[in-house]
C-alpha cells in the first residue's frame, strides 16, 4: 500500500466515519446505523467517495473479525447492492451539451476562488473524476510535452494513467502554476483545513454555484455529459 494511499484511508476514514461512530463499540454498529452515516455522502453527491468509504468501512470489519474484535456477519456488505444511488440517475446529473458553452463562459466569472475555477475546468477538459482532479499534483503534469500522468494508486483501475492536454488546460495550468505551484497540490486546501486538498464539497458548490442557485448537477456528471456526447457523436 502506498503513502500516498494510506492517507487517503486515513482521512477518508477520519471525515465521514469517525464523527458518527468513532465513539460506538464496533459490536453495536449495524447496517443501518452504518447507512445513516454514509448518506449525507451520497447527498452531496460524492459517489466516487462513497464507494470508497463503503469499501473501506466493510475491510475495517474483516480485518476485525479476522482479529477476534468482531463477530457475526460484516454490516457493510448489506449495503453493496441496491441501498445507495447507483452511479446513473439523479444523483449524476448533468448538463445538456449543447449547454457547456455557456456554463464555460459563465465559469470565468465565477467569483469563487481561483484554483476551485481552476479544478472544475481540468474535469471538463480531460473529463477525470473529481478525485482524480482535486488531488492533482504538479510532479504529474509535463506541460512541455502536454501530459497528465495519473500514478496508478490514484486510479479506480490502479492502473497508470496518461491524459494528453488541449492548449486550454496548458494556458489555464501555466496560470494556475503562479498561484499555487510552489505547492504540491495543484488545488491545496486553504491553511488550517483538516485534509491537505480541495474539499469535495467545496468542489461541489462551485460546480453547482456557476449554473444556478438551485441546480442539483454534480461534479462527476461532466464525465457523463463527455461520454454522453462521445457516443452521439461517434468520436
Amino acid at each position: 500500500i502506498s503513502v500516498s494511499y494510506l492517507k487517503k484511508l486515513r482521512q477518508g476514514v477520519a471525515a465521514n466515519l469517525y464523527p458518527e461512530l468513532g465513539d460506538i463499540p464496533i459490536q453495536r454498529i449495524t447496517s443501518p446505523l452504518i447507512k445513516t452515516t454514509l448518506m449525507p455522502i451520497q447527498r452531496r453527491g460524492s459517489t466516487d467517495m462513497l464507494r470508497f468509504i463503503l469499501r473501506t468501512t466493510g475491510e475495517i470489519f474483516d480485518y476485525a473479525k479476522a482479529e477476534g474484535i468482531f463477530t457475526g456477519d460484516n454490516p457493510a456488505h448489506a449495503l453493496r447492492k441496491n441501498v445507495f444511488t447507483q452511479h446513473r440517475g439523479e444523483h449524476m446529473a448533468a448538463l445538456d451539451w449543447s449547454r457547456m458553452n455557456g456554463y464555460l463562459n459563465r465559469l470565468e466569472g465565477c467569483p469563487g476562488e481561483f484554483a476551485t475555477v481552476c479544478c472544475v475546468r481540468l474535469m471538463i477538459l480531460t473529463a477525470c473524476r473529481p478525485g482524480e482532479a482535486r488531488g492533482a499534483k504538479w510532479s504529474e503534469f509535463d506541460l512541455t510535452q502536454h501530459c497528465w500522468t495519473i500514478p496508478a494508486e490514484r486510479m479506480k483501475g490502479r492502473k497508470v494513467h496518461k491524459i494528453p492536454l488541449a492548449s486550454q488546460a496548458i494556458a489555464m495550468l501555466r496560470e494556475l502554476h503562479q498561484v499555487t505551484g510552489h505547492k504540491e497540490f495543484l488545488f491545496p486546501s486553504k491553511h488550517g483545513a483538516k485534509n491537505s486538498i480541495l474539499s469535495d464539497v467545496a468542489l461541489l458548490k462551485c460546480v453547482r454555484r456557476t449554473d444556478a442557485p438551485e441546480s442539483n448537477i454534480t461534479a462527476h456528471g461532466f464525465r457523463a455529459v463527455f461520454r454522453t456526447h462521445a457516443e452521439e457523436s461517434g468520436l
